[in-house]
């Protein structure tokens, strides 16, 4: 997956040193790949519009993600994962195929509060917080999965919405 990032520089510097006394060490992560596979087979594939899934959020670095692509003639699965933020993205090729359906709705508690505490001048109370996060509970044990549209951006309009 070629991009534009791929010669940014790798910023190092060593334990105990200030921020400032950092050494840039070059970088061309296509050239690398180039050179992993040289003597194989590449062909050029095309990702499968709204294919992609992942166990953490899309902004998460360290994470295992899935997205369907094709070169025209067949679809594959691609495993993109890194263990550590340290390490480049390793892509795997997987037999087989992955359909998505919605089971149920939560209500990510945690990840509301931080961004609430994060945005909210000046911050909500425990208690208001506790109240909000209990109506936005009660509010998911109504809904059925079966009228549900996957559009993730209505349901963070929809929490801004209501916070405000």
């Amino acid at each position: 997956m070629k991009s534009p990032f791929d010669r940014y520089p790798e910023y190092e510097f060593g334990p105990g040193h200030a921020p400032e006394n950092f050494q840039s060490i070059k970088r061309d992560d296509f050239q690398d790949f180039l050179s992993h596979h040289h003597g194989h087979q590449l062909e050029q594939l095309r990702i499968i519009e709204d294919s992609y899934v992942s166990e953490k959020a899309y902004s998460e670095p360290v994470k295992t993600s899935f997205l369907k692509a094709t070169n025209g003639r067949e679809k594959f699965v691609i495993k993109k994962f890194r263990e550590r933020i340290d390490e480049p993205l390793k892509y795997q090729l997987i037999p087989g195929d992955y359909s998505l359906k919605c089971v149920g709705v939560e209500i990510q508690s945690e990840e509301i509060s931080r961004q609430l505490d994060r945005e909210m001048k000046p911050p909500l109370s425990q208690d208001k917080m506790d109240a909000f996060l209990g109506v936005m509970g009660a509010l998911t044990e109504d809904i059925d999965v079966s009228d549900l549209e996957r559009i993730q951006r209505k349901l963070t309009i929809l929490w801004r919405f209501i916070i405000k």
